[in-house]
């Protein structure tokens, strides 16, 4: 009994000297986990709050009043589309500014950018793409002059009730050369059949001499049309 009670003894005082030796180490090892995932966590936490700032001025820049801000803000958007890196949240607003969007040069920019994303990331191109197929077609109804505001609107009234975006109207007298005869220039030969419909609700409003006009040296994206009237019209 007594050998056994001097093994117990040993166990117990060896038991004691390795908890003294490792406990310290245990802990210290314990406490640098801690201290690297409290550091981990918080460059989660500080990343996603870059991110959702990032976000929140994009968004203000895309909604801005003023054009070239938003043109800015959709080319800092192609940059992130060509190296893999647009945000999926800022896609719908991109499609809505490449829709509807009422400055042209916005609005092939917001496209655009879209278009480079859909090329270089994978995951969103089905998204992108599925976006962009559905918008619709876009017309740009230039006058030249103010007094052919009102029928402009009539028309621009029936584009819209075919299913068309129109924007607005602008007044390019003295802004650009006036066409001899009222025109509806398009782009891309896909939208030929835009163009010709377009041509078709201006001889319904009496512009008889109105003709598509295929425009060459000029690129624009898809769905994008022209009406230009002339000083007769």
């Amino acid at each position: 009994m007594s050998e056994q009670r001097d093994g117990w003894s040993k166990v117990e005082v060896v038991s004691k000297i390795v908890s003294a030796l490792f406990l310290p180490i245990v802990l210290l090892w314990l406490g640098t986990w801690f201290n690297d995932q409290q550091k981990k966590n918080e460059e989660i936490k500080n990343s996603a709050e870059r991110s959702a700032n990032r976000l929140t001025t994009m968004l203000k820049s895309l909604a801005s009043d003023n054009p070239r801000e938003r043109l800015l803000a959709t080319k800092v958007m192609m940059y992130f589309g060509t190296h893999d890196q647009l945000p999926s949240e800022l896609v719908p607003a991109l499609v809505e500014i490449a829709a509807g969007d009422p400055n042209k040069e916005v609005s092939d920019s917001a496209f655009q950018s879209l278009t480079t994303a859909a090329q270089t990331d994978r995951k969103l191109a089905p998204t992108i793409e599925k976006a962009l197929g559905a918008l619709p077609a876009r017309v740009y109804i230039q006058i030249a002059g103010p007094t052919q505001r009102a029928k402009a609107k009539q028309i621009q009234q029936e584009l819209i009730d075919h299913g068309m975006l129109v924007p607005g109207i602008e007044d390019v007298s003295g802004k650009a050369d006036i066409p001899k005869n009222t025109n509806v220039r398009y782009f891309n030969d896909q939208d030929k059949a835009t163009a010709e419909t377009v041509v078709g609700i201006l001889h319904s409003n009496g512009i008889a001499s109105a003709y598509p006009y295929r425009v060459s040296g000029r690129s624009a994206r898809p769905g994008i049309l022209e009406i230009w009237f002339s000083r007769n019209d």
